[in-house]
C-alpha cells in the first residue's frame, strides 16, 4: 500500500487528535491534523512534528484517503467464517470476514512470513476491528509490522494494556484505551483519541536513534524515554490459548507485495595503447676483392720485362633497397606487424678481374 506522504507519519487524523490522561510517547514520526486544528492533551514526541493542519499535514489527508481506497480496491482471496482471530496464525495473504468486522477477543495473533522478508498482509473490514484487554501479536520467521495492514470501514478500537501490529487505515475514527502499544501507524479520516499511558513506535522514514530531547505539550517529563522500539512479543502465552493453533494459507499471494528492483553494475571498457614497431632501414654493403697483380714469365722471348697494365674493376651496386614498413596504429588494439628482415641482404660481389697481358718484345 503507497502510504505517499504519510510515511512520515505517526499519527494523522481528519478532525482532531487527543491525548487523554497520562503521557503518551510516540517514539518516532509526526502527528498530523488536517482539515482540523486540534492536537491536544499530554503526548512527548521524541523524534518527529507537530503539524497542525500545515502543508504536509494538508498533503498526508490526501495521501491518506488515496492509500484506503487503494486498500478497499484488493480483492479479498481469503474470506474466513470466524471473525475473532483469537489464537490463530496468518501466512501473507489478503484476508477479510463473512461477518464483516474483525475481533481478537484474547491471547496472541501470529503472523508467519514463512522466511520471506518482503511478506505483505492486508486486513479488510466492512465495519470495525475491536481488541480485547492485554491481546498481543506475535511476528515469526521474518515477518515485519511495516508490511501489515488493516483497512477498516468505520472505526478501530485497541482494547486496556494491548499490543497491536501495522498500519491501521480507518475510514472514520481510532481509539486506544489506557496503555495500549501499537507497532505501527494511526491514520484516520476522522479522529483519533488516545485514553493515556500509550507507546506509538512508528516505523516512519527516520531510522537513526534520536539522541536530543524530545518536544512536551503540556510541560511534563517523560517518565519513559525509550532508546530501541520493543519487540512487543510476549514471553508467554497465556493459559486460556487454545492447544491447537490452525494455521491460514492464502490462496494467492497479494499483488501489493513489493517489488525489488535489480542493482547493475556497468563494466568497464579496456583501454588499449598500441605499440609501433620502428621503420628498418637495412643497411647493405658489398663486398670487392681485391685486385692482384700476376707474374708472367715468356718463355723463349726476349729479355725485355713484360708491362702488365691491370684492369681494375669498379663495382657499385646501382640501388641500394631500402625497407621502410609504415605502421599505422588504431584505437582497436590489434597484433602490431614485425618487420624484421630474417636474412640482411649483402649482394656481396666478387669481381675476378681480367688480365689482358700485353707483351712488347
Amino acid at each position: 500500500i503507497n502510504l505517499g506522504s504519510c510515511s512520515s507519519f505517526a499519527v494523522q487524523a481528519g478532525t482532531a487528535v487527543s491525548f487523554d490522561g497520562a503521557l503518551t510517547t510516540i517514539s518516532i514520526g509526526s502527528v498530523g491534523v488536517s482539515p482540523g486544528t486540534a492536537i491536544t492533551g499530554s503526548y512527548a514526541i521524541l523524534d518527529g512534528a507537530i503539524e497542525d493542519n500545515s502543508a504536509a499535514a494538508v498533503q498526508c489527508a490526501a495521501d491518506n484517503l488515496i492509500a484506503y481506497d487503494q486498500a478497499n480496491l484488493i480483492t479479498c482471496s481469503n474470506i474466513l467464517a470466524a471473525s475473532d482471530f483469537a489464537g490463530l496464525t496468518f501466512q501473507p495473504g489478503v484476508y477479510c470476514t463473512q461477518s464483516g468486522f474483525i475481533t481478537i477477543s484474547a491471547a496472541t495473533v501470529t503472523l508467519d512470513a514463512l522466511n520471506d522478508t518482503n511478506a505483505v498482509w492486508l486486513f479488510q473490514t466492512a465495519t470495525t476491528v475491536t481488541t480485547a484487554t492485554a491481546t498481543s501479536f506475535i511476528l515469526k520467521n521474518g515477518a515485519k509490522a511495516s508490511n501489515v495492514f488493516w483497512k477498516v470501514g468505520s472505526s478501530a478500537t485497541l482494547g486496556y494494556s494491548s499490543e497491536f501490529v501495522g498500519t491501521i487505515l480507518a475510514y472514520v475514527s481510532i481509539t486506544f484505551d489506557t496503555n495500549t502499544v501499537i507497532n505501527g501507524r494511526a491514520l484516520a479520516q476522522a479522529a483519533v483519541s488516545f485514553a493515556g499511558g500509550s507507546m506509538v513506535n512508528s516505523f516512519a522514514l527516520t531510522t537513526n536513534t534520536p539522541t536530543f530531547q524530545p518536544t512536551i505539550l503540556p510541560s511534563q517529563i517523560p517518565t519513559f524515554i525509550p532508546t530501541t522500539s520493543p519487540s512487543n512479543i510476549p514471553t508467554t502465552s497465556p493459559s486460556n490459548s487454545p492447544s491447537h493453533t490452525p494455521t491460514f494459507i492464502p490462496s494467492s499471494i497479494p499483488s501489493i507485495a513489493p517489488t525489488l528492483a535489480p542493482t547493475i553494475k556497468p563494466t568497464n571498457s579496456p583501454t588499449y595503447t598500441p605499440t609501433t614497431i620502428p621503420s628498418l632501414v637495412p643497411s647493405i654493403v658489398p663486398t670487392i676483392s681485391p685486385s692482384y697483380t700476376p707474374t708472367i714469365t715468356p718463355v723463349n722471348g726476349p729479355s725485355t720485362s713484360p708491362s702488365i697494365t691491370p684492369i681494375i674493376p669498379t663495382s657499385s651496386p646501382s640501388n641500394s633497397p631500402s625497407l621502410t614498413p609504415s605502421i599505422i596504429p588504431t584505437n582497436s588494439p590489434s597484433i602490431a606487424p614485425t618487420n624484421l628482415p630474417t636474412n640482411s641482404p649483402t649482394n656481396a660481389l666478387t669481381t675476378i678481374p681480367t688480365l689482358v697481358p700485353s707483351i712488347v718484345p
